[in-house]
């Protein structure tokens, strides 16, 4: 079953789901026990999910896992034990909380949870709720003298596979104190990696010298030599070193407070010229495109902080750490577009930014498929085939809209209206390829064309077997025919505790649907990977005509990771 999160995005295409959200909360609040009769009872005993030991004076509550309506409410006593009576047959989402525990539901895996089903012949009591206790991670930020480094920028990421492949992500970030301790709360078990960066209070650099103006010529420009305090800190990873790559993990398990200390190295700062246009006119001479440095961490691109001045108008010195970089030129009055150009800084160079890789800029119009108007709060968005880049931009109420420095790629149009979603039915381009239901596009300007079709709000539902029994908590994955160029295609659920599952926002299209016991650790959206399961699924067709809800006509077998 899709936890909250999953599942309230869904109930949000409703125009009703505001109001129901509002009564939902507001019961949970109150802690509201309305009656309820029924022949069924759920109950078990919360425990800590490290040592076993029965938590006290745990909040647990069960929903409609259809709406989320909040049924009964109650605490457990020293035992751990709960129990909800009189409860008619249906769905329930199982949730616990308490301080210093991780609030979960039942059977809780990347956000998504088993619902408990009651009724003749199912299991709902002496159920163990499991919650994992907070963990944390702190530490101190140092200078190679031992002195403290204040409002360091300390960077947590966490090893994740929801996206269907191993992915680190930054999870969170802070700065250390006057004292250069810093502090992450409420962490969850998992692989964390961790990386400081920041600079010396003393350094004479960019930042320090201010900004330099003068009126010649870029490339006659002089500037004053740099100081011997021109330092800077390199981005630092545990342990103690500045490539991404060559971090060290920091397993966390429940209830673990670690220790992570950092000891920044000051370097003499590296200098990169960078050359933008200008407009030859003097009273325009400070309208220039602005310049920006990121570095790929994780397989992510992060902008970096730098220390920078102006040295002439399309000449700026910037002050940064050794390392590999992207320089992104913005768009400004001089330059339609951002150009990116992939540089690696070992000394002291001078760039051209204007020289970069192109962006795309897209205009397009869209249209109903039932010739309705498209309201103002209209949107479109540009989503690429690994479901990591996402451009968006609102439609105005003549269907028009427009994309700025959208990078080469393949990418899926799609359209939002009030949380609902939109469809392409038909699709054209001037200045791009279209293969199938994607837009290959380049740094040429693209102009676009479609038809929408509002969600059917299709789902794919069925059942997890195992041994001809019904197995609840299994990673139900739906793969598309295509998974190579559709990885926004997978969705997935987990079982419940009757077996029965419910693929949610299913795109038209053929699919295979498998089940995997302890598959939340397994590259699903890798191709090579799904495919030895793909072999034993079960096979849906979904179409736009079909009926909301496709049933699968067979139990899937649930297969071992």
């Amino acid at each position: 079953m899709n936890t909250l999160a999953t599942v309230l995005a869904h109930w949000l295409r409703h125009s009703s789901a505001v109001a129901l959200l509002c009564l939902v909360f507001s019961a949970q609040a109150l802690w509201s026990q309305p009656q309820t009769e029924g022949a069924y009872r759920i109950s078990g005993t919360v425990v800590s999910a490290t040592t076993g030991d029965p938590i006290d004076h745990a909040a647990i509550s069960i929903a409609l896992s259809r709406d989320f309506t909040t049924v009964q409410s109650m605490q457990t006593g020293r035992d751990g034990r709960f129990t909800f009576e009189h409860l008619p047959a249906a769905k329930y989402t199982l949730t616990g909380s308490h301080r210093g525990f991780i609030t979960a539901s039942y059977d809780e895996h990347d956000r998504y949870s088993s619902a408990v089903v009651t009724g003749d012949g199912l299991v709902s009591e002496n159920l163990v709720l499991r919650l994992a206790p907070n963990a944390v991670i702190s530490g101190v930020v140092t200078e190679d003298s031992g002195d403290p480094v204040e409002n360091a920028r300390v960077l947590l990421y966490n090893q994740s596979y929801e996206s269907g492949s191993e992915k680190i992500r930054l999870i969170s970030s802070t700065n250390s104190d006057d004292a250069g301790a810093y502090e992450f709360c409420g962490l969850a078990e998992g692989n964390y990696f961790i990386a400081a960066r920041g600079y010396p209070w003393y350094a004479e650099n960019g930042a320090s010298q201010g900004m330099i103006r003068t009126r010649k010529a870029p490339e006659t420009a002089q500037y004053p030599p740099h100081s011997h305090l021109d330092l800077v800190y390199p981005t630092t990873f545990y342990a103690d070193v500045t490539k991404a790559d060559d971090a060290t993990p920091i397993p966390l398990k429940g209830g673990d407070r670690i220790q992570i200390n950092f000891a920044l190295h000051p370097l003499p700062a590296l200098h990169l010229l960078v050359r933008t246009a200008v407009s030859g006119d003097q009273r325009r001479d400070g309208m220039v495109s602005s310049a920006s440095l990121a570095q790929e961490i994780f397989g992510t691109s992060e902008f970096t902080e730098t220390s920078s001045r102006v040295i002439a108008p399309g000449l700026t010195e910037m002050s940064i750490a050794p390392g590999e970089y992207q320089l992104h030129l913005n768009g400004g009055p001089f330059a339609s577009s951002e150009r990116l150009t992939p540089i690696s800084i070992a000394s002291d160079q001078t760039i051209d930014a204007g020289a970069g890789l192109l962006s795309a800029k897209i205009t397009g119009k869209v249209a109903m498929a039932n010739g309705e108007t498209l309201p103002g709060n209209a949107m479109i968005t540009l989503s690429s085939s690994d479901g990591e880049n996402r451009n968006g931009s609102m439609v105005n109420k003549n269907g028009n809209f427009e994309l700025a420095n959208v990078p080469p790629g393949k990418y899926r149009l799609d359209g939002w209206l009030n949380g609902k979603h939109l469809f392409v039915s038909k699709l054209a381009a001037t200045g791009a390829q279209i293969e199938g239901n994607r837009i290959i596009v380049g740094s040429s300007p693209v102009m676009i064309a479609a038809t929408m079709y509002a969600d059917p709000n299709l789902e794919v539902t069925g059942w997890a077997k195992k041994d001809g029994k019904p197995a609840p908590g299994a990673m139900i994955v739906l793969v598309p025919q295509d998974p190579d160029n559709n990885h926004d295609l997978f969705r997935r659920d987990q079982s419940d505790s009757d077996g029965s599952f419910s693929l949610l926002d299913v795109i038209p299209g053929k699919y295979t649907v498998v089940a995997i016991q302890d598959g939340w650790t397994l590259n699903w959206g890798e191709p090579q990977v799904i495919a030895h399961y793909v072999e034993r699924g079960e096979s849906v067709t979904v179409t736009e005509t079909n009926s909301r809800r496709t049933a699968l006509k067979a139990a899937v077998e649930v297969q071992p990771k």
